[in-house]
């Protein structure tokens, strides 16, 4: 059997929809692997009135740290 992995690094691509399903995947995360860290790469909100991920994830019940990056950001140099 594998060991656990120590980090758990997440990209989400900022679409409402993305946002809906992420805390079951979360949730089931934190069931398989306790004790490992849980990151996200996500995008900058592009409007004032969305809800940036970490105001609905949290800190440290989902999701232990965001690394966030401009929006339209597809470039895995860039990222």
């Amino acid at each position: 059997m594998n060991p656990a992995p120590k980090i758990i690094l997440t990209h989400r691509l900022g679409s409402l929809g993305d946002t809906a399903i992420m805390p079951p995947v979360f949730h089931r995360l934190n069931d398989i692997w306790p004790t490992a860290q849980k990151r996200v790469m996500t995008s900058f909100p592009v409007a004032d009135v969305a809800a940036p991920l970490q105001a609905v994830l949290g800190d440290d019940i989902f999701v232990n740290g965001y690394f966030a990056y401009p929006h339209h950001t597809r470039s895995p140099a860039a990222l």
